[in-house]
């Protein structure tokens, strides 16, 4: 018999648009903050939206270079998908991957600081 814990929500997993609209949302169970949520958005993300996919993640830096290897990386790559980091994440992180992570350094994402799904919950 299986037990209930499994079954058990943990957390969820957000993907918003810069305007706050949900665009998926998944339970979280058993592990907490592990990439494979995320790595399972970027494909249905970029399929439905195309070309040039922004994405942010608490640390989207390490995201990246999970993403890049990954199955999912050849598609990402061919989409100019980014991965960006959230601003509370970003401002503890060395400079040089602020300058590369940190949405107010990146051109096209204005003052954003990507962390609409904060505040949300």
């Amino acid at each position: 018999m299986l037990h209930q814990e499994i079954f058990d929500e943990a957390e969820i997993f957000m993907a918003i648009c810069r305007h706050g609209f949900s665009l998926m949302v998944a339970d979280i169970v058993w592990s907490s903050e592990q990439a494979k949520y995320p790595l399972a958005a970027v494909p249905k993300l970029s399929h439905a939206f195309g070309d040039g996919l922004t994405d942010s993640y608490d640390r989207g830096c390490k995201f990246r270079t999970t993403l890049s290897p990954s199955t999912v990386g050849p598609r990402a790559r061919a989409l100019n998908c980014t991965s960006l980091m959230l601003a509370f994440h970003g401002y503890a992180h060395r400079r040089l991957c602020q300058l590369r992570f940190l949405a107010r350094y990146v051109d096209g994402t204005g003052l954003e600081d990507l962390e609409r799904c904060k505040r949300i919950l």
